[in-house]
């Protein structure tokens, strides 16, 4: 999935938090049902923490996770579904942002 065409985060009103230094590698959310699947929203939310991360440390990858309802529909033991958000440069230098699934991972 790509997500291109939007102003940088810094250009809209609502970004205000220029002297925080926190380093953001990635985020997680829960998810009603067993949707795996990030949401327009939660696209053009990442494609914004990506656009700042690199704006302040020049990072251009991020990890998402988004935690769900196990197939059975219980939260005893749910499915995690991990997102790599990068962003890339047209022929044309335009920044792009792309979204593919990631594998998870659990070590014990």
């Amino acid at each position: 999935m790509a997500l291109a065409g939007m102003p940088p985060a810094g250009l809209r009103s609502g970004a205000k938090d220029a002297e925080n230094k926190a380093l953001i590698i990635g985020s997680f959310h829960s998810q009603p049902g067993a949707n795996t699947k990030p949401s327009r929203e939660d696209l053009e939310r990442w494609r914004e923490m990506l656009d700042r991360a690199f704006t302040r440390h020049e990072l251009r990858e991020q990890v998402h996770l988004i935690v769900s309802e196990s197939r059975d529909g219980s939260w005893f033991r749910p499915t995690l579904t991990a997102w790599a958000m990068r962003q890339d440069e047209s022929r044309t230098r335009e920044r792009i942002f792309v979204c593919e699934p990631a594998d998870v991972v659990i070590l014990r």
